[in-house]
């Protein structure tokens, strides 16, 4: 079974004093990890209002430009707007973003599909965002 989760943690993890025997409680910034928790909650009441993520129906490149991606996805109810987003195979972070209408398709001109990685989030009502889905292959 397949249950969809969300993990929070530091987006830039100290390794050198996490995780690991020095990783105690006297090392813990308690007012860090009290604005921590803050932005935790704030983001979970975010996703909490958000659209669930579109569902994808595939990539595909123009036989006449390998550099051109369309990207299609099903349209999510009460949905007003979908945001696509792409970046580098090789990059940890989104680099590039479009708020696109209320679509179920976007072509990304100038973009090699090969050497890219695209996702789509569905946007609310009240500018709430999904998570993204995300382009992959099986």
């Amino acid at each position: 079974m397949t249950v969809a989760a969300i993990g929070f943690r530091e987006s830039r993890e100290n390794l050198s004093r996490q995780h690991n025997e020095k990783d105690t409680l006297d090392t813990i910034s308690f007012p860090y990890l009290t604005q921590n928790a803050r932005v935790n909650a704030a983001a979970v009441a975010e996703l909490a209002l958000a659209p669930p993520p579109p569902t994808l129906n595939g990539i595909s490149t123009s036989v006449s430009d390998v550099r051109t991606a369309t990207l299609r996805w099903k349209a999510v109810a009460n949905a007003i707007g979908y945001r696509v987003y792409w970046r580098d195979a090789w990059g940890p972070d989104w680099q590039h973003d479009v708020q696109v209408g209320n679509a179920t398709q976007h072509v990304v001109p100038h973009v090699t599909v090969d050497d890219s990685v695209f996702g789509v989030a569905a946007i609310g009502p009240g500018g709430h965002e999904s998570t993204i889905a995300v382009y992959a292959t099986k």
